[in-house]
């Protein structure tokens, strides 16, 4: 795949039109991340919402509300049934998943690049049933050379309360 600054100009083979689209989208936006501020953590979160695969192809689509500041990553998710355990709440897994994509996309506001995750805490502090809407709220603590240290909030927005912990 090729691309310019003014256009878009693929060359592919064996690509079906999906990933084309797909591939044109995340060249227009890693072009333009000389010039536009948190351009790195808006491709991770354009590549998450146009990809059907692995977890974060799970939700990235369900990421609403995007707020991004120097630092800091914010959005809302509602919970539906592709979320859910089999309890009809936000399944504890998808906590996880969602507290470490959010801190990722937190810290690529404040670094070059991203990294993977050496270890993750999670306080649950509550349920979260199918139809509310949680706030996840991440908040880079401290970077470092190698390491970045990052603090997730997940809140209910119905209620107001923290459901979850993570960092």
């Amino acid at each position: 795949t090729y691309h310019s600054r003014s256009a878009c100009l693929c060359e592919h083979t064996k690509l079906d039109q999906t990933q084309v689209t797909i591939s044109c989208c995340l060249g227009r936006l890693f072009c333009m991340a000389q010039q536009e501020e948190f351009a790195i953590a808006k491709l991770m979160l354009a590549s998450m919402e146009h990809s059907d695969q692995g977890f974060d192809g799970r939700f990235g689509k369900d990421l609403r509300n995007v707020k991004l500041e120097k630092g800091r990553c914010s959005c809302d998710v509602t919970v539906h049934d592709g979320l859910a355990n089999g309890y009809g709440t936000l399944h504890g897994g998808m906590i996880a998943t969602l507290l470490d994509v959010v801190s990722s996309v937190a810290l690529l506001t404040v670094a070059d690049r991203s990294g993977v995750s050496l270890e993750l805490n999670i306080t649950y502090l509550g349920a979260v049933p199918i139809g509310d809407v949680i706030e996840v709220d991440a908040q880079v603590i401290k970077v470092g050379r190698s390491v970045g240290t990052i603090q997730i909030d997940v809140r209910n927005k119905k209620n107001n309360k923290i459901c979850a912990v993570g960092r």
